[in-house]
C-alpha cells in the first residue's frame, strides 16, 4: 500500500502493530528515523500498537527519548491502545542525567542545545502522566474500536496464538 512507514509485524484485520524501541525511536543505518508525522501515520493506521524493548533513557539518548514522547503523543491523542515493554517501571523510564551523545556546542541533530534537562524533565513528566493514563480502564474504553485490554485478545490480534515461536519477556523487562 501507501503506508510509507516500514512496519515489522503487524495485523491489518486487527488493526494491530508491533515494533521494537530501535524500529519506533532508535536510529537504524541506512534508515530515516521516524519522525512526528511517522507517528501519526501508525495512530491513524492501527488501533493497538505494542512497543518492545524499551530501555532506561538518559540525555545521552535525549533523541530517541523525544521521538518516543512525540510517539506517545500521538498514540495518546488518537485513543491507541499502546502496550510497552520496558527496562523499567514507567517512572524510571528517564533519568535525567548526561548529556545528548549527538549534541555539541552547535547543537543537537533538530537544533537545541541541550544545556540541562528541564525541557525533557518537563516532557516526559507529561509522557509519564500519559502512560499511566493509557493504562487505566477509562483510556481503554475509549480506545478506538472498543479494544479489549486482554493480553489474550492482543496476542490473537497480533497473531502471536498462530506462530510457532511465542517471543518470551526478557529477564528483567517490565511490562508499562
Amino acid at each position: 500500500g501507501l503506508f510509507a512507514v516500514d512496519v515489522p509485524e503487524a495485523s491489518e484485520e486487527a488493526r494491530a502493530a508491533r515494533f521494537s524501541f530501535a524500529e519506533l525511536c532508535g536510529t537504524r543505518p541506512g534508515i530515516a528515523p521516524l519522525g512526528p508525522e511517522d507517528y501519526l501515520r501508525v495512530a491513524k493506521a492501527y488501533a493497538v500498537v505494542v512497543l518492545e524493548g524499551v530501555p532506561q533513557l538518559t540525555l545521552h539518548k535525549a533523541t530517541e527519548l523525544r521521538r518516543l514522547i512525540t510517539a506517545v503523543d500521538a498514540f495518546y491523542d488518537a485513543q491507541v491502545l499502546l502496550v510497552v515493554t520496558a527496562a523499567v517501571a514507567p517512572a524510571d523510564l528517564f533519568l535525567a542525567e548526561g548529556a545528548d551523545s549527538h549534541a555539541d556546542k552547535f547543537g543537537d541533530v533538530i537544533g537545541n542545545i541541550v544545556q540541562d534537562s528541564g525541557d525533557e524533565e518537563f516532557a516526559f513528566a507529561r509522557t509519564l502522566s500519559r502512560l499511566q493514563e493509557m493504562r487505566t480502564h477509562g483510556y481503554v474504553a475509549r480506545c478506538a474500536g472498543g479494544v479489549s485490554p486482554s493480553s489474550v485478545w492482543i496476542a490473537h490480534a497480533l497473531g502471536l496464538d498462530k506462530k510457532k515461536k511465542k517471543r518470551k519477556k526478557k529477564e528483567g523487562e517490565a511490562q508499562v
